[in-house]
């Protein structure tokens, strides 16, 4: 009796995801000696400024935590974390196919890149090249393990999924994910990008980075950013001290060089007291990210429709029965106002229109209404 409790639940959660839009997960990865209680600050102050306000948002529409964790036990732990972020650094550009052709050198294989057998080792130990803590940081499987806990669905409802389904839950649409880190954060968030690319299914439209403070030598989730906002998707100060030290250490081959500095605010690292407390790169902060969102929102929407024609009608998905679109009496286009004060009252979802991603749409918000 308790496993048929068990398929009615699961089969429930089916129902609600079937019908539900892909949500978005916005994450903050910390950066060294940043206490789990100060990583979580940070979040709450990154909300505070960013005030996405849109219930798409996973976590209640709030930015969650992937948390870079201190190292626990023994002496200095500081030239721990240190000797974590060199390391990251000397092998930043090691490539999955590098660490096979190594790994093929290495045991004198007769394998050729771009062959079957070459693939098919490729996929045998790949596993191998992201649980190494000396490539991906010391931390990054658990960050991993974080990452999939608060977005994936468990084994027993995917498991669920593909019988119902009879295809490969791998390949459902993905939700949205941005990823705000900070500091070695920054490093973390690369590597979690590339397992995710690599073995999750998501791509560059649907993953995307934007860092602040940062060590990295590239940010390799700036496609949103660089291709549609022509920005680089990242924000570091010429006097951020501990990023110029950093780059001087980076000089010292086989380190990668770090990202150049764009933006002139007072000497500081921390991201509360530097970053978000200085108005203009606070400023430049917000309209970087919501930029990123915007492109997220409008392709959830899209995602939704069937598209027959620029500027022509579009066919609803099941469940829905209009559009709403418009903008506040005063021009304003608060989406907390609209959605109490508007048409969208008590409406399950909203998303905001960019009207330089989507010419056909009028500005303002876009307000899907659920067929009750």
């Amino acid at each position: 009796m308790k496993n048929v409790y068990a398929l009615v639940a699961l089969l429930w959660l089916y129902t609600q995801q079937s019908f539900a839009l892909q949500k978005i997960f916005i994450f903050h990865i910390n950066g060294i000696n940043t206490t789990q209680a100060e990583a979580i600050e940070n979040c709450k102050q990154l909300n505070r400024a960013i005030n996405p306000k849109s219930n798409l948002i996973g976590q209640n529409g709030n930015i969650d935590l992937l948390y870079n964790k201190e190292p626990q036990g023994g002496s200095c732990q500081l030239c721990k974390e240190l000797d974590d972020i060199w390391n990251q650094k000397r092998f930043e550009n090691l490539s999955l196919d590098d660490f096979v052709i190594a790994y093929i050198k290495k045991n004198h294989l007769n394998i050729q890149p771009g062959t079957p057998e070459y693939e098919a080792l490729k996929s045998s130990i790949k596993d191998k090249y992201f649980e190494d803590p000396e490539f991906m940081g010391s931390n990054f499987t658990d960050i991993l393990g974080q990452f999939k806990q608060k977005v994936n669905v468990g084994p027993d409802l995917r498991n669920l999924l593909s019988f119902i389904d009879n295809t490969n839950t791998s390949n459902k649409p993905k939700p949205y994910i941005l990823l705000l880190p900070h500091s070695q954060g920054n490093l973390y968030a690369n590597n979690l990008y590339k397992a995710l690319t690599i073995n999750e299914g998501y791509n560059e439209h649907n993953l995307s980075i934007y860092g602040t403070g940062t060590p990295a030598a590239n940010n390799l989730g700036n496609y949103i950013s660089q291709i549609y906002f022509n920005d680089p998707g990242y924000l570091t100060s010429s006097n951020d001290e501990v990023i110029n030290a950093l780059r001087r250490l980076a000089a010292i081959p086989p380190v990668q060089p770090v990202l150049p500095a764009n933006i002139t605010i007072p000497r500081g690292h921390q991201l509360i007291s530097c970053y978000l407390a200085n108005p203009l790169s606070r400023n430049q902060i917000v309209n970087n990210v919501n930029q990123i969102l915007d492109y997220f929102w409008l392709n959830i929407l899209y995602s939704d429709f069937e598209d027959v024609g620029f500027r022509s009608k579009k066919s609803f998905r099941p469940g829905v029965k209009a559009i709403y679109s418009g903008i506040e009496e005063d021009g304003s286009t608060n989406v907390g106002h609209l959605a109490v004060e508007s048409k969208c009252k008590g409406l399950y979802y909203f998303v905001l229109n960019n009207p330089s991603l989507a010419p056909e749409l009028p500005v303002g918000y876009q307000c899907i209404l659920e067929n009750s």
